[in-house]
């Protein structure tokens, strides 16, 4: 629990819409998220961002935004002024920073927000925000269709060739508002890795490729709160991309193990197709498959040759 003194209005709205099945929470107390460049050698951080000051357009849609379907919640200690605690609330988790990464195509910082189903393009130099893509939101892009928003996007990257590369978890896909639920529609429930080419004459974002993993049985793979995808950029060839997604069963636990599979992208001919999968057994003990608490794939990253080593093998 974080103990936040005499529990400060962070924000200028009001609570409309903010409480639906949401108890002791606080609707004037959101979770700020800072974004830090970090120097480890001289042991400091220069802060680059504040969600709460860069990002204006959130609080604007908090009355029309689906709360109930997609904001976590952080269980906070208020104190008084005088010191005394308050007591345990809970704040809202509104934009759970789930990304942060470098582009390769312009140096700018590509965000992804996994509450807002929204990524977002901000200035490096902590200068603001230069382009919104959300299935929620109010977005710069538009889709082409419904089909191609995506929903608690985690890993959005931007490649040297300028698409947009994320893993597109699915949670709250239209359909799919409770994936544990015996009554849930399997079909709204799935996840992917998905890859978008931003057109600028008329703002629209293209759905270019997107994968997948089918299992034996005919389901496609469901992350509820993982998955990840990497681009790997080994080669440093632009039209080439290799990446990794991670895949982790969470519909109902029917996978019996995770996946970790090796994607190749041909920039030139538009291709996609499997390089390698290597396939992770799921561990689970007593009542644990029960309770849905498992263990598995979250963030999947290569390492380059001779940069890791332990005391028999080099990798």
């Amino acid at each position: 629990k974080r103990v936040v003194e005499f529990c400060p209005v962070q924000s200028p709205f009001g609570p409309e819409g903010v409480l639906i099945n949401h108890d002791r929470v606080r609707p004037d107390l959101l979770v700020d998220k800072h974004i830090l460049l970090w120097y480890p050698t001289e042991q400091n951080s220069t802060t680059l961002f504040k969600a709460s000051e860069d990002f204006a357009i959130v609080p604007k849609k908090i009355v029309n935004f689906a709360q109930a379907l997609s904001l976590a919640e952080v269980p906070v200690i208020c104190t008084g002024k005088n010191g005394t605690a308050e007591g345990d609330v809970k704040e809202l988790e509104w934009w759970h920073t789930s990304a942060v990464s470098k582009s390769y195509y312009d140096g700018t910082l590509i965000i992804s927000f996994r509450n807002l189903n929204t990524i977002a393009s901000f200035n490096f130099s902590g200068a603001g925000l230069n382009w919104v893509l959300s299935s929620s939101l109010d977005s710069d892009y538009s889709f082409v269709s419904d089909s191609d928003k995506f929903y608690n996007p985690h890993a959005a990257y931007q490649i040297e060739s300028g698409e947009i590369l994320l893993m597109d978890d699915g949670s709250t896909r239209p359909g799919c508002y409770n994936y544990s639920s015996s009554s849930n529609n399997d079909s709204s429930c799935w996840s992917r890795m998905a890859m978008y080419k931003l057109e600028e004459t008329e703002k629209v974002a293209h759905l270019v490729r997107d994968w997948k993993h089918q299992s034996a049985e005919g389901y496609t793979l469901f992350n509820s709160i993982g998955g990840d995808v990497y681009n790997h950029r080994v080669s440093g060839d632009k039209d080439r991309v290799d990446f990794f997604v991670a895949f982790m069963d969470s519909h109902g636990l029917k996978s019996v193990n995770f996946f970790l599979e090796q994607i190749t992208w041909s920039g030139t001919n538009g291709s996609i197709e499997l390089a390698a999968r290597m396939e992770i057994q799921r561990i689970h003990q007593g009542s644990v498959v029960k309770n849905k608490v498992e263990v598995g794939l979250y963030r999947a990253i290569p390492l380059e040759k001779g940069i890791f080593y332990d005391k028999d093998a080099h990798l």
